[in-house]
């Protein structure tokens, strides 16, 4: 479960922290507000990448930012932390479990960081974004999937599948 996540100059969001609770969280608003730039920060943190693609994520004229995610899973509290520079490139990445850092990254190898987040998550990147995260219009897609495929997807969800 997400806790918390913090943006600092991410897309529309100059300073936006969002503590969640327990249960479903909608997000409502008009376009353009930023509720989408909330999600894709929460794939930002976790993966390094979101659904705009690269480097589209830092909000003009800043000097930078970071995106800070506080996630819960087997009782164990993650906070993933990753900042970059105004040119949206990243500067750091680290992930911590119950408050020993576990891995850090720059540049180069951040994506060390995604590796454990995946494993942690038993989800890559692609497979969150098809079925953690609906986007607009997707619902019907997937509701349109082959039977066998969804459920698949649902059993890797609840950790039926070994």
């Amino acid at each position: 479960m997400i806790g918390r996540v913090k943006l600092v100059n991410f897309l529309s969001h100059v300073n936006t922290e969002i503590e969640f609770g327990e249960g479903l969280t909608v997000f409502i608003g008009r376009n353009g507000a930023g509720k989408s730039s909330v999600i894709d920060a929460i794939t930002y943190a976790l993966y390094g990448q979101h659904t705009r693609g690269k480097r589209t994520h830092v909000r003009d004229g800043s000097g930078g930012g970071r995106v800070e995610l506080e996630l819960h899973v087997a009782g164990r509290k993650y906070e993933i932390v990753r900042e970059f520079d105004g040119r949206g490139e990243l500067r750091a990445a680290a992930i911590r479990e119950d408050g020993r850092l576990l891995v850090t990254g720059e540049k180069r190898d951040e994506g060390r960081v995604s590796e454990v987040v995946s494993r942690i998550l038993g989800l890559d990147y692609d497979r969150m974004v098809s079925s953690v995260v609906i986007q607009q219009g997707e619902i019907d897609a997937i509701l349109r999937s082959d039977p066998k495929e969804l459920k698949e997807l649902f059993d890797d969800l609840m950790g039926l599948r070994t």
